[in-house]
Parts: C-alpha cells; structure tokens; sequence
C-alpha cells in the first residue's frame, strides 16, 4: 500500500472535514462541489483493480449523487474501465512523474551520483557552515511557505492545514540555518522505508549559501539513518514539457540523480455527463474572473 492510500492519508483527508470511504481497501475521498453534487478523488489507485470495483463505484456514486471520480494512478500503463467517459485533466491534483533517490548504497555513494553542480553546492553550504535541526514552529513554516509562493507564483496553504497535515502524519519539519537565521525548510514525510518531501520554502537573501540544496542532502542522510531504503522528490515535470508548471523544481531536483518514475496521466471518470459539462464551464468561468 502506498502513502495516498494508507491509514494515515484517510486520517488526514477526515480532518480537512472531508467524508471517506473503502471499496475493497482503496480510499475514496468526498468532496463537495455544488447543488448537492460531489465528486470522488481517488489518489495513487493501484494497478491491479478488479473490474468489480468499477461497477461498485459507479452504484456508489449514483447513491451519492457524485458528478465523476478523479482518479491517480500510482503506475504508468494503467488499465481504464471501459464503458465509461474518461477525461484527462490540465490541473493534476498528483504530478504525472517524479524523481526517486536510491538510499541503499553508502551516502558517499549517493552523493556521487549529485551533478557536479550538486555536489559544489552542497560543499559551498558546508563550508558556509550551515545547520539543520527538527522544527516544530508551524507558524514560522507558514509563513516562510507564503513568502516562497508569492516569490514564485504559486499558492501556498494556511497555518490550519500545515498543523494539521504534521498533526496526522508521520512528518518532520526540517530547517536549515545560518547562525540563528532559517534560510530553509521542509516538511518531510517518512512512511514505511520511503521518505517523502513535500513541501519546501526558502528565503532568497542568502542564495548563495544554498541552503535548499543542502537541506534536501541532510534530509537523505537522516532519512537514510531511519532506515529508510527511497528518497521521493515528489513531483517534476514529464519528459520534454518544458513549459510545465513544474519546469523549474525539476531542474532543482534533477541536481541529486536517482531516477525518474513515471504514472499515467490523472484523468476523470464521467458519471453524469451534463453535470460534468456545467462542473467545467464553471471552472472556467472562474479562471477567466481571476484573470
């Protein structure tokens, strides 16, 4: 079982306030939409879904009234239902590739597959005599979080959601350090023998100490000393998308090596047709009021 499918997600995703739901052991989640529709998320499904658990979806969703069912993939080639409208979507709740670190070998092994750019930053920070301790300021993060989105054209969530998301999960704040002030930090997930980062803010004034760079290598090593055997990135952009949303972290990311791993494209799994027409005129309604 995967992170998005595990005990811990469901808790989490309960409480956000949201209902959910087991269809022989895969996590659904609720939400809510408009006029009393839902829709499901689906997140990470596995591979090897009976054809049964389609036709007990679709029963569901009739009782609930839900428009479609967002569905992620956790491998590339997955097997679509047939007999149902599938629409791939733009806006994908769970990147379509990502870049894992293998934690097995030495750490000096590790750190011998960083790019030549890697492995200088990360030699620079040291001798810039950076540090990296656990936090627990939740406030702090939030704010350095909202900094980093405005600075780079993102949105970033509130103090709620973070206390919560480190509340429910098996998490780490880590932050880096210059003398007393924080250039960087992550939250970190560690689950089974994977660790996970997902989320990261920054503050500019000091680049060239490179504090992200040497976070991300401390948080291997510390992930490495828990036992954990995979580093995930969590999220850069598929091959030969250059003008991807996630364009930019992927260059950040591809410093450290490992390897990519690839998932079929997050799509929608149509129930009712005319809902889902009128779901999307509003989402781009919304967009063009935003612009």
């Amino acid at each position: 079982m995967n992170f998005w499918q595990s005990k811990y997600w469901e808790k989490f995703q309960n409480s956000l306030g949201y209902k959910t739901f087991r269809i022989f052991e895969i996590l659904i989640i609720e939400k809510k939409i408009f006029f009393g529709k839902i829709f499901f998320e689906i997140p990470r499904i596995p591979k090897n879904v009976p054809q049964h658990f389609w036709k007990k979806l679709e029963k569901i969703a009739r009782e609930k009234n839900a428009i479609f069912a967002r569905i992620s993939p956790n491998c590339d080639n997955f097997f679509w239902p047939k007999g149902f409208k599938i629409k791939s979507t733009k806006n994908e709740r769970f990147p379509q590739a990502t870049r894992i670190i293998d934690l097995q070998p030495e750490i000096s092994e590790v750190f011998s597959q960083f790019s030549s750019t890697g492995r200088r930053q990360i030699r620079i920070a040291q001798k810039n005599n950076l540090t990296i301790n656990e936090s627990f300021d939740v406030n702090f993060f939030t704010e350095l979080s909202s900094k980093t989105a405005n600075r780079d054209g993102f949105s970033a969530h509130n103090f709620s959601f973070f206390q919560k998301f480190l509340k429910n999960l098996p998490t780490k704040i880590l932050a880096v350090k210059s003398k007393e002030k924080i250039l960087a930090a992550g939250i970190f997930v560690f689950f089974k023998k994977i660790a996970i980062y997902y989320f990261g803010a920054s503050d500019t004034s000091e680049n060239k100490k490179n504090a992200p760079t040497f976070l991300q290598f401390e948080a291997m090593k510390m992930a490495k000393k828990m036992g954990c055997e995979k580093f995930d990135l969590l999220g850069i952009a598929p091959k030969n998308s250059h003008n991807h949303r996630l364009a930019g972290v992927s260059r950040f990311k591809k410093k450290f090596g490992g390897v990519e791993k690839n998932f079929s494209r997050e799509s929608n799994l149509v129930f009712q047709n005319f809902w889902f027409f009128i779901f999307q005129v509003g989402k781009l309604i919304r967009k063009i009021v935003k612009i």
